[in-house]
C-alpha cells in the first residue's frame, strides 16, 4: 500500500504511461546514442531515493516536479516528508556531482532544469 507521500508525488504525474526503464530508454535516451548502463544507473538511482517507477517520467520534465518539497496541513508531516524529500534529493545529488566529476564536466553544468538534463549529465554530456 502506498503512504501518502508517495500517493502526493505520484499526482504529479498524473495520467502518465509507465513506460517502464527499458522502454523510457528505447523511446527517448537511446536515439541519442547514450549508453543503456549508464542511464540505467540514473533511473535505479531515482528508484532508490524516490517511491515512483521511473518509467512515467519523461525528458522535458523538470526536476523540480520531482523534487520540490510536498506540502501538507499536519505539521508533523509536513516537518516528515521534508526529510524523506531533502534526504532524496541529497542522496541523487552526492551521486550525480561524483559522476560530473568523474567526467570533468562539474563546472560545466550550472543548471540542471529537465529531466533530461540529468541524465545527460550522469552520463557525461555537456549541456546543450
Amino acid at each position: 500500500m502506498k503512504d501518502k507521500w508517495t500517493k502526493t508525488l505520484l499526482k504529479r504525474f498524473e495520467g502518465r504511461e509507465d513506460l517502464g526503464k527499458k522502454g523510457l530508454y528505447e523511446k527517448f535516451f537511446e536515439p541519442q546514442g547514450l549508453a543503456e548502463k549508464e542511464v540505467m544507473e540514473c533511473f535505479e538511482e531515482i528508484e532508490l531515493g524516490y517511491p515512483i517507477p521511473v518509467g512515467i517520467l519523461r525528458p522535458t520534465d523538470k526536476m523540480s516536479k520531482l523534487t520540490d518539497r510536498i506540502t501538507t496541513n499536519s505539521p508533523f508531516k509536513w516537518f516528515w516528508w521534508l526529510g524523506k524529500n531533502e534526504f532524496s534529493n541529497d542522496a541523487l545529488l552526492e551521486e550525480l556531482n561524483i559522476r560530473l566529476k568523474k567526467y570533468e564536466t562539474f563546472n560545466q553544468w550550472s543548471v540542471i532544469e529537465t529531466f533530461e538534463d540529468l541524465v545527460h549529465a550522469w552520463c557525461g554530456q555537456k549541456p546543450k
